[in-house]
């Protein structure tokens, strides 16, 4: 069965009480380990956990040279003190005017989202900056719910 991807322009991410991590998209398992490392450092503040896990994706579209680069984010339940090493914390992330896609579906067929969204811009005369906020709303195997936010920018 298909599943419609839904698409909402203006949309704002807010998120609070942030933390940040690099992770490398090559493998997996690299993007696991980061995000039970973010959740271990959230802990170890005295802070738990909050929210779905949030990937940062950064897409070169000017001239597709550059790697996909991507952090994942995650909210805690109150402010942490100090960054660590590897961390870095924002009191709060605020996106306003991106074109949201709701995907719900096979992990395998995400990138039909990005499809959409690329059409959505190009048929709005709203230009993506190349950088997308997935939200992992739930995941259950290879089945799942993501919105996805992409940053939208100026006419040049």
């Amino acid at each position: 069965m298909n599943k419609p991807i839904e698409i909402q322009y203006p949309r704002t991410l807010l998120l609070e009480n942030t933390v940040r991590v690099r992770a490398e998209i090559d493998d997996p398992a690299h993007i696991h380990e980061a995000a039970t490392s973010l959740n271990r450092f959230i802990r170890a503040q005295g802070a738990v956990p909050r929210g779905p896990l949030v990937q940062v994706l950064q897409v070169d579209h000017e001239n597709g040279r550059n790697p996909p680069s991507t952090e994942l984010m995650r909210q805690a339940s109150a402010p942490i003190d100090g960054d660590g090493e590897r961390f870095r914390f924002s009191p709060a992330v605020e996106v306003s005017g991106c074109v949201l896609a709701t995907f719900r579906g096979d992990a395998a067929h995400m990138q039909v989202a990005y499809g959409k969204l690329a059409v959505f811009s190009y048929e709005n005369g709203v230009p993506l900056a190349g950088t997308y906020y997935i939200v992992l709303v739930e995941q259950e195997g290879t089945a799942l719910s993501a919105d996805i936010f992409a940053v939208t920018r100026e006419e040049l």
